[in-house]
């Protein structure tokens, strides 16, 4: 029988995360697991990678098995367009994109960076706050221009953020696994 899931161990650290050792060694399996998935006779799209999803095989060791792939789908066969939670979901998901099994290695790039700190990495209260939190991360734009797009939260500048993150992401090759 499985043990925790890693959010009910981040619970059980008070929220203070685990040693960089102890992620390595879930990052290496799961990792592995998504190799696998990822492999062509394969191919399947988890689509909902969160701490939840990704559970201790015993108590007080460090193996894990990734769970739950109700969401789950084939690179060629997607059926929903609304997937993964929202503090794991990748932007393209975000942004309405076709996606691939890089939407996986995003959430599980979030994950890992979750279980050390204890707090998720792109906490956004809703879909635009989520964007801007990757925007502001991931391709630095000026103090104005994040207090801009806060104070005129309409379509408009959702579109202006949107278009900011797809141009950061191109110039920083963002997807280039």
């Amino acid at each position: 029988m499985l043990s925790l899931n890693l959010y009910e161990l981040l619970k059980n650290t008070q929220f203070g995360g685990v040693s960089l050792n102890l992620i390595r060694k879930f990052a290496k399996q799961v990792l592995k697991a998504l190799q696998f998935l990822a492999r062509r006779d394969v191919d399947i799209i988890h689509c909902d990678l969160k701490p939840e999803n990704i559970l201790l095989r015993h108590p007080k060791k460090s193996g894990v098995k990734v769970i739950d792939f109700g969401s789950s789908c084939r690179s060629n066969k997607r059926m929903y367009s609304y997937i993964q939670s929202r503090f794991y979901r990748s932007p393209e998901v975000m942004l309405g994109l076709p996606y691939s099994v890089a939407i996986d290695m995003w959430s599980l790039g979030c994950i890992l960076a979750e279980m050390h700190t204890g707090e998720p990495l792109f906490s956004g209260s809703d879909q635009f706050d989520q964007m801007q939190k990757i925007v502001k991360v991931r391709c630095p734009i000026g103090a104005d221009e994040i207090n801009h797009v806060r104070q005129h939260a309409s379509v408009f500048n959702f579109l202006k953020c949107v278009f900011l993150l797809l141009h950061c992401t191109h110039r920083i090759g963002i997807y280039s696994y």
